[in-house]
């Protein structure tokens, strides 16, 4: 299949090649019987019921169109069709209903943005012919613009390719500048002067995808320090992964080291081909606490509870009036500090500035804790990015809050039983209707105490005599987004009520509790900072 992943250069020889055959095919003698290839860029009879993946019908037509696709969106610069919210689709019916709209009334309409040749227009036109028997390779070889091209072309590869060398670094240097213009302030009594040039990594703490958590040192002063490491890598776009790396210093700038509980972050450092934050060492995220907790106990202890409430309810009033959502609010993400005390919210790379919608390009977080919100396709939603939207409203931290703490109570994914594999992508949201919304019961006229009776979600916490005012808690928190309430409203909720509210008090307490299930710390740092499920 012919894409733009698929399509590599080497800019000191100046070749272009095609690469990537996972999904290719021999056209002569195939055993294969599967639709193969990326739904975007396939032809159209590949979605016709009557559609056979033989080597009569599956010939070189379904590269040529794809070839078509691929032109359309090195020339724009985007993809030609995507669905409402400006995403390419991976829905096979709306892909099919697009591209018969592209075929007939976008197509004059989309040749007409190019500000190219007729003889190119004339080119993909014929790519994208609807009859596969008419896209041939002798076709197009004998088009006005295939004649014309003239090799060898090393030299011409080799010029662009130095031309967008030159503006990407030019570009990167402006972004640089902009960046250095305004530091991280140091705003707590426990900072030291901090120099990246003297930061040694020690150990390797976390690997996942494109991200590296470590343990380092500051060696001028042997202070130890967590580093997260985010490489631009992608056959994709390394830059994007490079603009949103640059989008969440932003938010740290904008956050400012002005609250206790988020993470401490001493500086950041951008290269060409990856990004580094330092931020202060933690001992343990909560999935290690309470796996060791639920190890020794069937309950989580409530006074703890209080504390990590408190504190992640804290972390995110502070984000919400900074018009910042942190959108990924989950275990892995509350760190502890043993030592300390101390509780805090981390990681900002899927975090949303409500005052800059424009530069952020996703739904973010980890989709085992997305809001049901998160999932639903508004299709008469205008591609238009709005604060209305449910991905840019504050209320999904809420759910994740909801989500967390009732992890933490019973020792896994609420939602899972016990030792029962968690979901990958949009299986979760199976796992996600079996939550029991108190609302719903509420405006039956049904009371909260007889709604736990009906409750299969539920009856678990009420099993292991969790306080009514905890559960209550949770249900808040655990609601179609309508019905979740402000940050202020919730910590009107008797359960927070009963959180201690003093700083030094939660430190004390949480001190006190983890001793008494730790003499010593013998967590392993591969459940510390930042490991992500």
């Amino acid at each position: 299949m012919v894409k733009p992943s698929n399509i590599f250069f080497n800019r000191v020889q100046g070749e272009i090649k095609l690469g990537d055959y996972g999904e290719a095919r021999i056209l002569h003698d195939s055993m294969s019987s599967t639709f193969s290839g990326t739904l975007c860029y396939w032809a159209p009879e590949r979605f016709s019921n009557d559609y056979k993946h033989d080597d009569l019908t599956y010939n070189i037509g379904c590269n040529v169109w794809s070839l078509g696709i691929t032109l359309i969106e090195i020339i724009l610069g985007e993809f030609p069709y995507k669905d409402h919210k400006g995403r390419i689709t991976e829905n096979i019916v709306l892909l099919q209903k697009q591209i018969g709209e592209l075929q007939t009334t976008n197509w004059k309409h989309l040749l007409g943005q190019m500000s190219i040749e007729g003889s190119v227009k004339e080119f993909i036109k014929k790519c994208l012919v609807t009859s596969i028997k008419e896209r041939t390779y002798d076709m197009i070889a004998g088009t006005e613009f295939c004649k014309s091209i003239k090799g060898p072309y090393n030299e011409v590869v080799r010029k662009y390719a130095e031309q967008y060398e030159s503006e990407k670094q030019a570009f990167e240097n402006r972004l640089e500048q902009d960046l250095s213009k305004s530091t991280v302030e140091h705003k707590t009594p426990d900072t030291f002067s901090f120099k990246v040039s003297q930061v040694k990594e020690v150990s390797k703490i976390y690997t996942r995808n494109y991200t590296e958590i470590l343990e380092g040192i500051h060696e001028l002063d042997n202070h130890p320090i967590g580093i997260k490491k985010r490489f631009f890598k992608s056959h994709e776009s390394p830059q994007k992964k490079k603009d949103r790396f640059i989008y969440e210093i932003e938010v740290i700038k904008k956050l400012n080291n002005e609250s206790p509980f988020l993470t401490y972050i001493y500086d950041y450092d951008i290269k060409d081909r990856e990004g580094s934050v330092y931020m202060e060492l933690m001992d343990m995220n909560l999935i290690g606490l309470y796996l060791a907790i639920h190890e020794k106990e069937k309950k989580f202890p409530k006074p703890l509870l209080e504390c990590i409430t408190f504190s992640v309810v804290n972390a995110l009033s502070y984000c919400h009036e900074k018009n910042i959502i942190h959108c990924d609010v989950k275990p892995t993400n509350v760190l502890i500090n043993q030592q300390y005390g101390k509780i805090k919210l981390t990681d900002f790379d899927s975090a949303v500035d409500r005052d800059n919608l424009d530069d952020y390009d996703r739904i973010g977080g980890t989709m085992a804790y997305w809001t049901p919100d998160l999932f639903i396709m508004d299709k008469d939603r205008s591609q238009v990015k709005s604060e209305s939207q449910p991905q840019f409203n504050p209320k999904r931290d809420i759910w994740g809050l909801g989500m967390t703490l009732a992890e933490a109570l019973l020792g896994h994914l609420p939602y899972l039983e016990k030792d029962e594999k968690a979901p990958r992508g949009y299986e979760v949201l199976k796992y996600v209707i079996k939550i029991d919304y108190a609302q719903e019961f509420e405006r039956r006229g049904i009371c909260f105490e007889e709604f736990l009776k009906y409750s299969q979600f539920y009856k678990k916490y009420v099993s292991l005599n969790y306080d009514i005012s905890i559960i209550r808690f949770l249900s808040r928190c655990l609601q179609f987004m309508t019905y979740i309430p402000s940050l202020k409203e919730l910590q009107k909720e008797e359960f927070y009520q009963a959180c201690p509210k003093s700083n030094n008090e939660i430190y004390q307490i949480t001190k006190k509790q983890l001793n008494r299930y730790f003499a010593f710390l013998l967590l392993d740092f591969s459940s510390n900072i930042n490991h992500s499920r």
